[in-house]
């Protein structure tokens, strides 16, 4: 048996004689005065509401609805939608950073993965040949040096 658990502990309502508690304050045995109120909640404010992160706020943010109007009748789609449109169109319009956006956008989504077919070379040997005799014209090899000698030679 653990110590200090020997007493019961008594309810407010069964005071001793004398009208004081029939108990000794210690561990686990709080003074009655201090105890949660009977009806009361210990935390009456209950608990706190999560805070939103950066990454929730801005999927929250790109997920709200804006209109755009374009063509026959304005519509209604995602922030997100509407500024990959805007990047479309300004890329259309040949503007370079819009245009490197929206490659970047592709390459990440995965819609500029093309599969290579192994049966066609993307270089012909001619030109991988001048391709090589190029680099090795332009990268020499670094000249071979003699090795030092680490240790002096001993005296005789």
């Amino acid at each position: 048996m653990k110590k200090g658990f020997s007493l019961p502990a008594p309810s407010r309502n069964e005071p001793a004689g004398d009208g004081i508690a029939a108990y000794s304050v210690g561990f686990c045995r709080p003074p009655l005065h201090t105890r949660f109120k009977l009806g009361k909640s210990g935390n009456p404010k209950g608990r706190p509401r999560a805070r939103k992160n950066v990454r929730t706020i801005v999927e929250d943010a790109l997920k709200e609805p804006v209109k755009l109007t374009g063509g026959d009748k304005p519509r209604i789609v995602s922030k997100a939608e509407a500024l990959i449109l805007t990047w479309l169109n300004a890329a259309l319009q040949k503007d370079a950073k819009a245009a490197a956006l929206v490659l970047t956008l592709l390459r990440i989504t995965g819609h500029l993965d093309e599969e290579l077919n192994p049966e066609i070379p993307i270089v012909s040997n001619e030109q991988a040949a001048a391709l090589l005799d190029d680099y090795v014209a332009r990268n020499p090899l670094p000249r071979q040096r003699a090795p030092r000698r680490r240790h002096k030679e001993p005296r005789k």
